[in-house]
């Protein structure tokens, strides 16, 4: 085993880092470096706190900090807006592309007619109307001359009438008892005329007012219009032509009832009375009637074919008087009765109007139908 020197190693080791022993080395880095590990040094150094700061340079940086906030928040709402206008920019644009669009089809659509109309001949039948509606009204239609004819006549015959009735014309001074019991009476006349000529007009002959009116003035002033031959003639015609309608009248209301009264004998309830009139009762009603009381009616008059004479039900009408002075056949009818009861009664023409009628509405020989009601029934006295 050999021996070796222990300070070799520590010579060797000295010799390569520079001629210095190892451990004079080795004491000169502790020294120069505080003591400290280089390690630890190192670590020290990189991990050390920061150096203190001042009061200027904390606000500075606070401040900065604040600014680059404001920057921040300054850019968003930059954005913010910017993306808001994009968004209005597209709506207008939008609307106008929609404009642009009813612009192409009202341009399309006036392209089109103006097209039917330059192929198209123009509608000239409202210009054509106009004129012939100024020509009209210019010149008259011939059914307004024909009227503006007449009516010149009616004109001159009333001018005619005029001259030839004189004082009749002016008002009259009725201030005593005979003039206005003259008046009366021509009135009466005149009313008699009237019913007279409504008469022979349901009849079938007609009359003009306006001749019979100068026919009656010309028998009062004694000047007539036509010779006495020709009014002879004339009234001898007129005559039988009455008759002849008359008497087509008259058969033709005994046909229609006895139709009427052959069906009305088929219906249930009809009964014919001792007087030969026919009836059936609607409602009996209640309570006697006593031979001396005071009988409120209602009476429907009508002719066979439904044509209404009188119609107290409708009119609001009502007939109060004791039963003893109304007419036999209503009399009769009431007595069938009791106090509300109802009843129609089917009456021959010989029971009601005969063969004279009751101008103007009743023709000769027209079977009545009534409907009549007991409406009330109280004591006499």
């Amino acid at each position: 085993m050999k021996w070796r020197h222990p300070l070799s190693a520590a010579v060797l080791l000295a010799l390569l880092c520079g001629g210095q022993p190892y451990a004079q080395g080795q004491e000169t880095a502790a020294t120069q470096s505080g003591g400290i590990p280089a390690l630890l040094q190192f670590a020290e150094r990189y991990q050390a706190a920061p150096p203190p700061v001042s009061p200027q340079q904390r606000a500075s940086e606070k401040k900065k900090k604040a600014d680059e906030e404001l920057a921040r928040q300054a850019q968003a709402l930059s954005v913010k807006q910017q993306q808001q206008r994009l968004q209005e920019k597209e709506a207008q644009s939008q609307q106008q592309q929609t404009q642009l669009s009813q612009l192409r089809q009202q341009v399309a659509t006036l392209q089109a007619e103006q097209q039917r109309v330059t192929q198209a001949p123009p509608d000239l039948t409202p210009l054509l109307q106009l004129t012939q509606g100024l020509s009209r009204a210019w010149h008259g239609t011939p059914t307004e001359l024909q009227f503006q004819q007449r009516q010149q006549g009616l004109q001159q015959q009333y001018d005619t009438l005029l001259a030839r009735v004189g004082p009749l014309a002016q008002p009259l001074e009725l201030n005593s008892p005979q003039a206005s019991q003259s008046y009366a009476a021509g009135v009466a006349l005149g009313k008699d005329i009237l019913l007279l000529q409504a008469e022979r007009q349901n009849w079938g002959v007609s009359t003009d007012k306006t001749q019979v009116l100068a026919g009656v003035v010309d028998a009062f002033s004694g000047d007539y219009q036509l010779s006495q031959p020709a009014l002879e003639q004339a009234l001898q015609v007129s005559e039988q032509k009455v008759n002849q309608a008359r008497q087509r009248t008259l058969k033709t209301q005994t046909q229609r009832g006895q139709q009427f009264m052959a069906a009305f004998r088929q219906q249930k309830g009809a009964v014919q009375a001792e007087s030969g009139l026919w009836y059936r009762i609607e409602a009996a009603g209640s309570g006697p009637i006593a031979p001396d009381a005071i009988v409120t009616v209602v009476v429907k008059e009508t002719l066979t074919d439904g044509t209404v004479i009188q119609d107290m039900e409708a009119s609001g009408a009502q007939l109060s008087q004791p039963l003893a002075a109304y007419p036999p056949l209503f009399r009769e009818a009431i007595g069938l009765l009791k106090n509300h009861g109802a009843i129609m009664l089917v009456v021959p023409p010989e029971m009601a109007y005969g063969d004279k009628g009751y101008a103007p509405k009743v023709p000769p020989g027209a079977t009545m139908i009534y409907t009549l009601r007991v409406a009330d029934v109280r004591a006499a006295g």
